[in-house]
């Protein structure tokens, strides 16, 4: 079953950072995207805006793309 409460933050890749969509009521070091990225909790950071969004976490939740893109991503 898909999170209901997905929260949109930048989270570092092999290629550099993208948001991603994270269930952060978790309580362990690593979370999980929609996308099935896995990432240390320590190492996701609020997105300044303006960065790349996962697309197939777009596609898993896109839905529950929040309306203030510049904080937790921009989609435009």
């Amino acid at each position: 079953m898909i999170e209901a409460d997905w929260t949109w933050w930048l989270a570092p890749e092999q290629r550099g950072k993208k948001v991603h969509a994270f269930g952060l009521k978790a309580e362990t070091p690593y979370l999980e995207a929609a996308c099935k990225h896995t990432v240390l909790r320590s190492r996701i950071e609020e997105n300044p805006g303006k960065q790349l969004w996962c697309l197939p976490c777009l596609i898993a939740v896109g839905e529950q793309i929040p309306e203030d893109h510049h904080r937790h991503g921009d989609a435009s």
